[in-house]
């Protein structure tokens, strides 16, 4: 999206919308688009999405292509949050069996594991002093 701000919408038609006004640019995914988070990492607009197939996807909007997947220890994402400070993008990812993944996405490594809800967690919000 070149530095542009946008709206970013996904659904089960599996795809991934960056509206810029009433124009779409359209990703296409091979899943349903459950959740999404943006960020910036290295100067590029950055797009994480989350769906029913047991993986994360990470999106360069700069290109519209995705660049990676991380494989996920539940079985579906609902909900996804990124905290971003200095050089640290911690990305938060709610999931179907009721744990909360946290990975680093600067080495695309899971963190940890929070386990808690008895259920799907469809809401992340993060609290944070700066």
């Amino acid at each position: 999206m070149n530095g542009k701000q946008y709206l970013a919408s996904g659904g089960q038609d599996k795809t991934i919308k960056l509206w810029d006004g009433l124009v779409a640019t359209t990703l296409t995914d091979t899943d349903p688009v459950y959740a999404l988070a943006s960020y910036i990492q290295n100067g590029v607009q950055m797009l994480t999405s989350g769906g029913n197939a047991n993986k994360i996807k990470i999106w360069d909007l700069s290109k519209n292509t995705m660049l990676q997947t991380l494989s996920i220890q539940s079985r579906s994402i609902h909900s996804l949050k990124v905290y971003a400070k200095d050089d640290q993008i911690i990305l938060f990812g709610g999931s179907r069996n009721g744990n909360i993944e946290l990975w680093d996405l600067n080495t695309l490594s899971l963190l940890t594991m929070l386990k808690g809800h008895n259920n799907l967690v469809d809401a992340l919000s993060l609290y944070h002093k700066n």
